[in-house]
């Protein structure tokens, strides 16, 4: 397979806003890209007032991450033996070094030539940061004024790995159509906080994969490989992140497919500066490797069709079951509104029994004095006739309920 590579860059709302400067980079080896190595680099400066030299950090990060890899791949120009038996973490690990003290170098070549005494944005941190800066013998502080993150990724002819720090996401195509995100995450990158290349033990934060490029059919092999800046992710749902990601570089391969190299790379720099402008509205990096597409179309395209239809049928099933829910809780209240109406009943049928009997009461005569001699037990005396009057009443409103409830069920009924 012959690969290309591409990059692009924007500089968020956000930012532009705030008179900050992009902080992310984005490079790829199109100047030396002969089809049998191609090479793709974001790093993303954070934004934090003290790493107020975060824009330069991440412009070294990716030079160093960039020729690192290219003295890599010179070295090793077939799989080397420790990616066939498992252990080539080892050997990336060993190219991780090489970029961070590459790195260490460049940032202090540039504080050297640009000391941070003379830098008015110093001024903008608080007394403490800034005191541990100024007096720094040590450098334990040096470092994190270009503190960036970074994701590097590279495919030959034989073998094709990633190394990561830091947040943000590599996103892979395969030729059997699967998808993959194949560097491991790391749950320290939450939100707002992130590893970095300027932490004291960067080496044991940097994560990586590795794999072979293959003829045996039986293998599958990259066909496209994207790396982007958590501007990117940042546009998209936190809880479907990696379905949209997927949603977006299967758009991208499409157009790669239908469009050609040059125009689809015009197209990429347009979306990325519309993230950056309504999206997510921090800086936008997207850097990608990619062969020539044109065989994968239908397959592509064949996807595309099955996740709308997906998507389609997910929304159906979630609108039937809002409706459901709509007409549970429309009968509960129904009920409930019944049962308050039969007690209310209840209670009118109890206070109007009560009335009745105080007012029989107070209206019937004094009873008759027993004569001498006789037993008043045996006296007649004329009991309140009520009980009959109170069973037709509770009668009414029993039936009155029913009939209620009835016609409640046959509007439900209906409704079904």
């Amino acid at each position: 397979m012959i690969y290309r590579s591409f990059s692009c860059c924007a500089r968020g709302a956000s930012h532009i806003k705030d008179g900050v400067v992009c902080q992310d980079t984005a490079l790829d080896n199109a100047g030396d890209n002969d089809g049998r190595m191609s090479v793709a680099v974001v790093a993303d400066g954070h934004g934090s007032s003290q790493y107020f030299r975060s824009d330069i950090g991440s412009q070294k990060a990716a030079e160093a991450a960039l020729n690192g890899i290219r003295g890599f791949i010179a070295q090793n120009p077939v799989q080397p033996e420790p990616f066939i038996n498992n252990t080539g973490e080892k050997l990336l690990e060993g190219l991780a070094k090489n970029i961070i003290a590459t790195w260490y170098s460049a940032v202090e070549e540039h504080e050297q030539a640009h000391p941070f005494a003379e830098d008015d944005k110093i001024n903008l941190l608080d007394e403490k940061h800034r005191n541990k800066l100024l007096d720094d013998p040590d450098r334990r502080y040096f470092y994190r004024a270009y503190g960036t993150t970074l994701i590097a990724a590279a495919i030959t002819q034989n073998y094709w790995f990633g190394l990561q720090i830091g947040d943000g996401k590599c996103v892979v195509l395969f030729d059997d159509g699967s998808w993959e995100q194949p560097i491991p995450w790391d749950d320290k990158c939450f939100l707002n906080a992130t590893t970095s290349i300027c932490d004291d033990d960067a080496i044991s934060e940097f994560r990586y994969w590795y794999g072979p490029i293959s003829n045996d059919d039986n293998s599958k092999k990259p066909v496209a490989l994207f790396v982007a800046s958590d501007g990117v992710d940042d546009t998209f749902p936190v809880h479907e992140n990696a379905k949209y990601l997927k949603h977006l570089y299967r758009s991208v391969a499409l157009s790669f497919a239908a469009n050609g190299f040059d125009n689809t790379t015009k197209q990429i720099k347009a979306l990325v500066k519309k993230m950056a402008e309504k999206g997510s509205r921090d800086d936008v990096s997207i850097a990608g490797i990619i062969c020539d597409m044109a065989p994968y179309a239908k397959m592509l395209a064949d996807q595309d069709e099955l996740e709308k239809a997906a998507d389609s049928a997910a929304n159906l099933e979630t609108a039937r079951k809002k409706a459901e829910a709509a007409k549970l809780a429309k009968t509960q209240t129904d009920l409930q509104n019944a049962e308050a109406e039969l007690k209310r009943v209840q209670e009118a049928l109890q206070l109007a029994e009560a009335q009745r009997a105080s007012t029989q009461a107070q209206a019937a005569p004094a009873p008759e004095q027993p004569e001498a001699g006789q037993d008043p037990d045996d006296s007649a005396q004329e009991k309140p006739k009520s009980g009959r009057s109170i069973l037709s009443a509770l009668g009414a409103a029993r039936e009155f309920a029913f009939d209620f409830v009835e016609e409640l069920f046959k509007d439900y009924d209906k409704d079904e």
